[in-house]
């Protein structure tokens, strides 16, 4: 999906995949699923504060920061590098709801919430939040600017990863997972575009945009489901129910799996597919594609993907597994 975060990531080609990229899916549950689905979010995605990356135009300033460059459009607003003007001098990420958003409620919502989540949120493995406001009639709200790739381009860009090192970047996200869990909120979009890989390996979750507290009512309709489709836990694509921590640690499964193969473990030639293979069928082995893993590996990567949310770990006991296979 055009992401929302501030590292630029390659969508995955249809040569790697099979097919296309078919952005962020809401849609309702497979018993009533359309045969196509389509995201309605594209028209959100505007470049309306008009930043002129020719610099013949004055530099734009927005509350307190002066926007410097684009970063990204997404579903839900646009991402721009901004420094702070005066006091600390803070880069940062600057995050704006366009104008023609605010006439949709769900979009405001979702808005807020990222915003409001991010802003609880203190753990070295999460995006640091830095103000909220509104200018030029237009909400806002800037954050950590987190230098680096995500884990999608540099599988792309480097080939997989070593077994001890994917775990070993896995298990700070883990750890992240852990502190969201803690607040009682779900993160719902974990990829690996939105897991970013700084100096030393350290690991930065980002993107927020489609977290939502545990255990309370979506601010979709009532069957609808959101996320991207490779990542999505067989629970959530059964019923439309709101998904648990459990359902991000499968995605947690879905990223290991891929980081060892370069693939993801459920590919099909169109949503409706993929989902069904979620549903139905055995994850396979990430040996069979990488004769370099173990069977830790292996059984790591079959444990984060048990079908039965019952089944998988909590993200600490993930983390701990994780950190036990980095450093066997």
């Amino acid at each position: 999906m055009p992401t929302d975060h501030f590292v630029l990531a390659d969508q995955q080609t249809e040569a790697e995949t099979g097919f296309s990229s078919w952005g962020e899916v809401k849609s309702p549950s497979p018993q009533a699923r359309p045969k196509e689905i389509s995201s309605d979010s594209s028209c959100w995605a505007q470049d309306d504060l008009g930043f002129d990356p020719t610099g013949n135009k004055p530099p734009l300033d927005i509350g307190s920061w002066r926007v410097t460059g684009v970063l990204g459009r997404g579903g839900y607003g646009v991402v721009y590098r901004a420094q702070e003007r005066g006091g600390a001098g803070r880069a940062a990420a600057l995050k704006v709801l366009p104008t023609s958003a605010r006439k949709l409620p769900e979009a405001v919502a979702r808005f807020f919430r990222e915003s409001s989540t991010v802003a609880r949120l203190n753990h070295p493995g999460i995006v640091k939040f830095y103000d909220f406001g509104c200018s030029r009639e237009r909400y806002f709200f800037t954050m950590e600017l987190v230098e680096g790739r995500d884990l999608h381009r540099v599988v792309r860009e480097d080939g997989i990863l070593l077994e001890q090192r994917a775990a070993a970047i896995l298990a700070q996200v883990a750890e992240a997972l852990s502190a969201i869990a803690s607040l009682g909120f779900v993160h719902r979009d974990l990829k690996p575009e939105n897991i970013v890989l700084q100096a030393g390996d350290q690991a930065k979750l980002i993107d927020f945009g489609l977290v939502k507290v545990a255990d309370t009512a979506s601010i979709t309709a009532p069957g609808d489901i959101l996320g991207t489709p490779f990542f999505m836990a067989p629970e959530y694509i059964a019923t439309g129910d709101p998904p648990d921590i459990r359902a991000d640690v499968y995605a947690l499964g879905i990223i290991f799996h891929f980081l060892l193969t370069g693939r993801y473990p459920f590919e099909g030639t169109s949503p409706a597919e993929v989902f069904d293979m979620h549903l139905e069928e055995a994850s396979p082995a990430p040996s069979v594609k990488n004769v370099r893993v173990s069977p830790q590996g292996d059984w790591l990567c079959k444990w984060l993907l048990e079908k039965d949310p019952e089944a998988r770990p909590d993200p600490a006991a993930a983390a701990a597994a994780f950190s036990d296979l980095a450093s066997a």
